[in-house]
């Protein structure tokens, strides 16, 4: 056995995280320096593959997390039901709970996936963007919707849903983030059913979760792409369990 000294290995965070990468994260497009948030790991053709929205980034867009590590290139796109996928390794897990108005961690930790469940109406869930954290109380209102998305254009498979408590269930950033339900027999695991697409800020806008910054918009109304035709439109067999 051979002992060497060294620096401490920090655990991964939302807003550092590394391969393989996991939902609820935080990631760059280095054309425009735009940021939105990781979804579920998915197989594409056998291989692990990041979901994340379409209109977060064009085709061939290299992503990276905050501090400039690689995380893939954008490698299929659907605008029709704004989902899209990020050709780097992928893992069964998602970042929960918090982070601050600075972007540092308040109380973070990880759950793993067990597997999707359609959305249907009535049902509770939660969202997991890097920059909101993790909100819950949200209760889906309607399903199958097409909605359309200010200079974006026509997405269909959208879920609605709003958070019960008139506080905020997602907002600017969050795009591209896990929707998920947590399982009632064990909380530490959830299920994927959906990423991150819209807000309604022109009727329900209301004050941000953690990192805010000028000019940020978050709402308690939200729109969100099934995970099952979100999946489908970018040619996904299946998500990763943890």
């Amino acid at each position: 056995m051979t002992v060497q000294t060294g620096v401490d290995a920090a655990p991964a965070t939302r807003w550092d995280d590394t391969a393989p990468w996991w939902g609820g994260a935080a990631w760059r497009n280095t054309a425009t320096g735009g940021g939105c948030s990781t979804g579920f790991g998915v197989f594409q053709g056998g291989v692990a593959r990041m979901l994340s929205a379409a209109h977060c980034a064009n085709l061939n867009v290299l992503a990276t997390d905050p501090t400039g590590q690689t995380i893939g290139t954008v490698s299929t796109r659907n605008v029709s039901s704004d989902t899209l996928l990020i050709a780097g390794s992928s893992g069964g897990r998602v970042f929960n709970n918090s982070t601050n108005a600075a972007g540092n961690v308040v109380s973070e930790f990880s759950n793993q996936v067990i597997g999707a469940s359609a959305s249907q109406v009535g049902n509770f869930v939660c969202t997991s963007g890097a920059y909101s954290g993790t909100r819950c109380s949200i209760q889906v209102r309607a399903r199958n919707l097409c909605i359309n998305v200010r200079d974006f254009g026509t997405v269909c498979g959208q879920v609605q849903a709003e958070n019960t408590t008139r506080t905020n269930a997602v907002g600017q950033g969050d795009s591209g983030g896990p929707v998920e339900i947590v399982n009632a027999a064990n909380t530490l695991q959830v299920w994927a059913t959906g990423t991150n697409t819209a807000i309604d800020d022109t009727n329900t806008a209301v004050a941000c979760t953690g990192y805010v910054t000028t000019g940020r918009v978050c709402a308690w109304r939200m729109y969100y792409e099934d995970i099952f035709s979100g999946m489908a439109g970018v040619g996904a067999s299946g998500v990763i369990l943890g």
